[in-house]
Parts: structure tokens; sequence; C-alpha cells
């Protein structure tokens, strides 16, 4: 009795319904269809609101970064100069250094630098002859 389940009764089959009149359908489908064209009118005017918004966010945006992009375009333009300053500095000392470091320019840089020769160079002095009263002065 209690645990034994209820046979169910086959259902008679359902009776074919009265066509009922079209006119208040027709208002409901009318209102179901001016009330979609609004709930779609209003999400595009949100839609269109915030594209809007972000809109103006990003020129507003764009409006405050140029000016220190353009700062940083003149900053790079100097920095650009001094690095080839330095470049073309580095190089003139890399040549000096290499030059006064090489072993085979030894002697060229002693005689540069001071009054000492080779022993085996003879010195030449070149000296202006003097001139006589007889010769006369050169035109």
């Amino acid at each position: 009795m209690y645990g034994s389940p209820q046979p169910q009764l086959p259902q008679p089959p359902a009776a074919p319904r009265s066509p009922k009149p079209r006119s208040p359908q027709v208002r409901s489908s009318a209102v179901h269809h001016a009330h979609k064209h609004k709930l779609v009118f209003w999400e595009l005017v949100a839609k269109i609101s915030v594209n809007c918004l972000l809109t103006g966010v990003a020129i507003a945006s764009i409006a405050q970064l140029l000016p220190a992009q353009v700062n940083q375009q003149q900053r790079l333009v100097t920095l650009k100069g001094e690095v080839n300053e330095a470049e073309e500095r580095v190089k003139q000392l890399r040549t000096e250094f290499n030059r006064n470091f090489d072993a085979y320019a030894g002697d060229k840089l002693m005689q540069e630098h001071t009054l000492k020769v080779d022993p085996k160079q003879r010195r030449i002095i070149w000296v202006a002859p003097k001139q006589t009263p007889a010769q006369g002065q050169p035109d």
C-alpha cells in the first residue's frame, strides 16, 4: 500500500480546440513587437553612448600624451647628437691609443715627444744662407 507504485491511467486524447478569434492575438503580438523594438532602440542608444564616451576618453588621453611624446622626440634627437659626438671622440682616442702603444712606432713617438734622435740617424739642420751686400736683396 505505502510502497507500491500507483498505476497510471492512460490519458484520453486531447479534444480539438476551437479556433479563437484573431483580433486579440494580433493586438498582443503588435504590442509585443512594439515593446521589442523599443528595447532594441534603447539598447542601441546605450551602445552608442558608451562608444561615444570611450571615444572621448581616448581623445583626451591622446591629447595629454602628445606633448610628452613630442618632448621625448626632442630629447632623443639631442641624445643622438651627443652619442655621435662621443663616438667621434672615442674613435679619435682609440686611434691615439693604438698609435701610442704600437710596438713598431716607439722610436718615432720618442722622436716626436723628445729631442732624442736615433743614433743611427744624422741630424740635419737647415740654415738660411747669409746674404752679403753685394748679392742684393731677393725680389
